[in-house]
């Protein structure tokens, strides 16, 4: 199973998928391997940077990914909307269920949006925060919001048997930066990220991290630099154990592709982020900016569910 896709005939069960979330530690990357990865990627992060503009910030995420090989026109200014909004209301409805599981997906999102309404609300309304927006909206375009998240929220529930998971973290997006390089950042998309107990300490660490991401559409040539991407972000974050695989999932389509976080993964996925890097379309544009009729001022689709900027020192 591990490094292809589930069967693709039918919608994979929660139960294959969480036995591929629980599975045993096979292979790990060594430490002088990711000690390798790591210089190169910085090395190659550095020899970009001479091309940015001084106050330039530049994130390397899925998106990008995704963009550098398929929408040479330039990317679409961020504003926030129901497709925007989905995910970090699903992911805050998740957390709410997994808290009392007596909840139905609608529930748990309407409590969600509850929540982050009422914490923009004590925080004085932060300019451009998801909760400022949700506040804004009139009821119907509220609906609308929440039946988007719903959605995403009963896949995420329905995708895995969550009883045989220990300690899972839900919305555990990583982001990454190196001290000699802070204007660009590297930034992985989780929806779940699982702890492995590995057979023996490594590096001081009794666990390694499975990572779980459910994606849009189906799968295209980049997939495997997305899901790559989010195992880098794991593997070079010096508070987590060995990242072991990761696990993307297609919900429109029934697909499913399990990668175990190997040197190969790795060194494909920097040499993507390098591409992607020296590509002119990312060297003329900066940071998406809200724009259009759901447009709030705010810079980060998912600054609700990140768990913070971790620098690496040089």
């Amino acid at each position: 199973m591990i490094g292809t896709a589930l069967p693709s005939m039918a919608l994979p069960r929660s139960r294959s998928l969480t036995d591929a979330l629980i599975a045993p530690a096979d292979s790990r990357v060594s430490r002088s391997e990711l000690g390798e990865i790591r210089r190169r990627l910085e090395d190659g992060l550095l020899e970009s940077a001479g091309s940015l503009g001084i106050h330039q910030r530049v994130r390397i995420d899925a998106y990008r990914l995704r963009f550098h090989a398929s929408e040479p026109s330039g990317p679409d200014v961020f504003a926030w909307g129901p497709r925007t909004a989905r995910r970090p209301i699903a992911l805050e409805g998740v957390r709410g269920w997994l808290a009392n599981k007596r909840l139905t997906p609608i529930q748990a999102v309407a409590e969600a949006v509850e929540r982050l309404t009422r914490a923009a609300d004590e925080r004085r309304g932060a300019g451009g925060s998801l909760g400022t927006w949700l506040a804004g909206l009139r009821l119907g375009a509220k609906s609308t919001v929440q039946a988007e998240a719903v959605t995403l929220a009963t896949q995420l529930i329905g995708a895995i048997d969550w009883p045989r998971l220990t300690h899972p973290f839900v919305g555990d997006d990583r982001s990454i930066s190196f001290a000699s390089v802070p204007q660009i950042v590297l930034r992985g998309r989780i929806e779940v990220r699982s702890p492995i107990a590995l057979g023996s300490l490594q590096d001081g660490y009794p666990s390694g991290s499975a990572v779980f991401a459910v994606m849009t559409g189906r799968p295209t040539s980049t997939a495997r630099h997305e899901l790559g991407l989010a195992g880098l972000t794991v593997a070079l974050d010096p508070k987590l154990g060995p990242a072991i695989r990761v696990i993307g999932w297609w919900p429109q389509c029934g697909r499913a592709l399990v990668l175990p976080v190997d040197g190969q993964l790795l060194e494909t996925t920097v040499s993507a982020i390098l591409a992607t890097l020296r590509s002119p379309t990312t060297a003329s544009t900066g940071p998406r900016r809200p724009s259009g009729r759901w447009a709030t001022g705010v810079r980060n689709a998912t600054a609700r569910t990140t768990t913070g900027e971790v620098p690496i020192a040089s």
